[in-house]
């Protein structure tokens, strides 16, 4: 079985949740490789995260968690 790497976009409501919502991720989601800030506009910011997950599919297992 293969991995594959995966960027997944998390929109944070309110900037002064990010941090928080990082270690969230980091807490939820295993093989973590980056984790980016990137402004929106208008104050909102989103976070690009790339991890690896096995190739079988289960990545709607993933967005639930993150959910």
């Amino acid at each position: 079985m293969a991995e594959v790497a995966v960027e997944m976009k998390v929109f944070v409501e309110s900037p002064e949740h990010i941090e928080d919502v990082k270690k969230a991720l980091t807490d939820t989601i295993s093989n973590i490789q980056t984790i980016k800030e990137e402004d929106v506009g208008f104050g909102i910011k989103l976070l690009k995260v790339v991890f690896l997950m096995d190739d079988d599919g289960g990545i709607n297992e993933v967005e639930d968690k993150v959910n």
